[in-house]
């Protein structure tokens, strides 16, 4: 039994040493990849963080050009305030939040809670249409 042991060791040891240029090659490769994947990783952070920021001053300007338009509309009737008042009461919670961002933005929310009384009379045309845009695009979006 030993003897087979011995054998099969030996035969191990000589595929072992027959192939080590082979088992070098594989680690110097993995070593390799680890290298470039590390390196890899950084200019994909990099490039990432870049298109963020692109994304970042084109949703800005998106929203100014929406700002500037919004600031040529016409004055909102009492009965388009009011009917702007009941969709905005059937928007998802998540919608909600833009509607919140949207008064905050054009700073007037006078409140300093996490809270923010809506009070349609109160709001400038410009903010009242950008409200109606939003909320068509979510109401439209989730067929409500």
């Amino acid at each position: 039994m030993k003897m087979s042991s011995s054998l099969e060791d030996g035969a191990a040891g000589a595929l072992v040493t027959k192939h080590s240029g082979v088992f070098q090659q594989v680690d110097q490769d993995i070593h390799g990849m680890q290298e470039c994947g590390e390196t890899c990783q950084e200019d994909m952070k990099k490039l990432s963080a870049d298109l963020l920021g692109k994304l970042g001053k084109m949703a800005q300007g998106v929203n100014d050009l929406l700002n500037t338009a919004a600031s040529k509309c016409r004055p909102m009737s009492t009965e388009e305030k009011i009917e702007l008042g009941k969709r905005i009461r059937k928007l998802p919670e998540e919608a909600l939040n833009r509607v919140a961002e949207i008064i905050t933005a054009r700073k007037l929310a006078n409140q300093k809670s996490d809270q923010i009384t809506l009070k349609l009379g109160e709001l400038d045309d410009a903010t009242l249409w950008r409200l109606y845009n939003h909320v068509e695009y979510v109401l439209k979006e989730n067929r409500i």
